[in-house]
């Protein structure tokens, strides 16, 4: 319920051209995210079905199948391009990952971090035990075009 009315205050704040504040900008990634990582993008990646969504933080929520262990984490945050590249330094092997936002990399951890303008949209992914689970360069690529998708309409 508290969802539906933060929806409906962030769509009256634009229709009536009062700007955003933070909490609308979240709200808005969040619904990206909802939106676009459906049941069968879940399955394609994981190569299992969805049994359990968690909210982790502000930022950051988790999509997990319980019966191959195969999960996803999503994290969506505000980053400048210098930070960004930065966090190369972080990454385990980072290769850079062509046609995903402004900029991006994966890494054999496995994770892929992209960014476009001020936002980040970074992803761990662990396959579990199914074999028809997406790995390496092919995950990347899946996981890359997820960020896209989410990225759509960002300035």
């Amino acid at each position: 319920m508290l969802e539906i009315r933060w929806r409906r205050l962030c769509g009256w704040r634009q229709l009536r051209g009062i700007g955003d504040d933070e909490g609308c900008v979240r709200e808005r990634r969040r619904g990206r995210v909802r939106q676009n990582l459906t049941s069968d993008v879940f399955k394609k990646i994981v190569g299992a079905d969805a049994d359990e969504r968690k909210v982790l933080s502000k930022q950051g929520c988790s999509v997990r199948s319980n019966k191959t262990d195969g999960e996803l984490t999503i994290t969506l945050k505000d980053i400048t391009p210098e930070s960004f590249h930065a966090f190369r330094a972080f990454l385990d092997n980072p290769q850079n990952l062509a046609g995903v936002g402004d900029s991006a990399m994966m890494s054999t951890a496995p994770t892929v971090t992209a960014i476009k303008g001020n936002m980040g949209c970074d992803f761990d992914a662990m396959k579990g035990s199914s074999p028809t689970a997406l790995a390496g360069a092919e995950r990347a690529k899946a996981l890359g075009d997820l960020c896209n998708k989410i990225f759509a309409g960002t300035p």
